[in-house]
């Protein structure tokens, strides 16, 4: 079975590529390479909506269990960025995401997170890789776990988010989860604030109501006529996985990846003033540069894939990295 893993993990075609005997073998490898790496490895599961990804995950955590590995299995369908939290606050080793991510719904696939919370290193995933089918699966049959993961990812929001700042502002917001995993967390979370939110597809099903679940322009007809019927001051959409971010303005207007990228970056270093460099891939505006480049604030290009910008913000300690996608 030819199973290869790309810049951010592995995705295949349901049924045909991505079925329970290849993420077995993929979870048997993982869990070889993470015992060969940490002699008590634990790891954290979380996964989308997309079909069958709730029991993928489980088949991913009884394999674990077969193998000895301490293992922290959502209860629910959950954002990817929660995974990412949950495995450096948490100080486990690894982390697993069932998602495909913005992909077809007829995909799904699988996301490792290292303990810094980012993505796999070329030469870790290549490991892994190469431990597909060496061992033989091995399961465990006793009744599995879970975990609610989101409460520690909501109080941490609550400590490096000013909601009621925004409150005061009487920002009014509609947010898009394009039937994916992003569900209503935003609202839940922004409206024991008093905030004014709405959200329209929070509930994630399997195909992401008949869309592609990626946040660009000509996939959001429906944030655009939302904002243009009722007055709110901000649209927001999110991916599949709710890792990605689209944004519209109060009158169904389009704000570009380049200029939200330029928006964050100005927030984050001129109002948060978060000292470090910046990364970002080729395809990312070179006004970054232009606007922050200085003697204290370095702006680094690397190849697209986020696990590049990854490596990069670990190995320059940067404010933060960016890319188009």
């Amino acid at each position: 079975m030819n199973i290869t893993f790309g810049t951010d993990g592995w995705r295949g075609l349901l049924d045909s590529e991505f079925n329970e005997q290849s993420v077995s073998l993929v979870a048997q490898a993982f869990s070889d390479y993470s015992t060969s790496v940490t002699a008590h490895p634990s790891i954290v599961i979380g996964y989308d909506g997309r079909r069958n990804s709730k029991l993928f995950a489980e088949l991913f955590a009884s394999v674990l269990e077969g193998n000895g590995i301490t293992y922290f299995l959502s209860d629910r369908v959950i954002p990817t960025p929660i995974v990412s939290y949950y495995v450096n606050a948490k100080q486990l080793n690894f982390g697993v995401m069932i998602t495909a991510s913005h992909n077809p719904p007829e995909y799904n696939g699988i996301k490792f997170k290292a303990s810094y919370g980012g993505p796999f290193f070329t030469e870790e995933t290549h490991k892994v890789e190469a431990l597909i089918g060496r061992t033989a699966v091995k399961k465990a049959i006793n009744k599995l776990k879970t975990t609610d993961l989101s409460l520690i990812y909501k109080d941490h929001l609550e400590t490096i988010v000013d909601f009621k700042k925004i409150a005061q502002s009487k920002l009014s917001v509609v947010v898009d989860s394009m039937s994916g995993a992003g569900g209503t967390m935003l609202q839940d979370l922004l409206s024991r604030y008093g905030i004014n939110i709405n959200t329209i597809y929070g509930t994630p099903n399997d195909n992401f109501s008949g869309r592609l679940a990626e946040p660009i322009e000509k996939n959001l007809l429906p944030l655009r006529q939302e904002l243009q019927r009722n007055k709110y001051s901000l649209g927001v959409a999110t991916d599949g996985d709710a890792d990605r971010l689209g944004v519209m303005l109060d009158n169904g207007n389009w704000l570009s990846s380049q200029e939200t990228i330029l928006l964050l970056a100005d927030f984050l270093k001129n109002n948060k003033e978060i000292a470090g460099d910046i990364i970002k891939t080729s395809s990312v505006t070179n006004l970054l540069e232009v606007n922050f480049s200085s003697s204290e604030c370095n702006v680094h290009d690397v190849q697209v894939g986020f696990k590049y910008i990854c490596e990069k913000m670990i190995e320059t300690n940067a404010a933060f990295g960016a890319e188009e996608s």
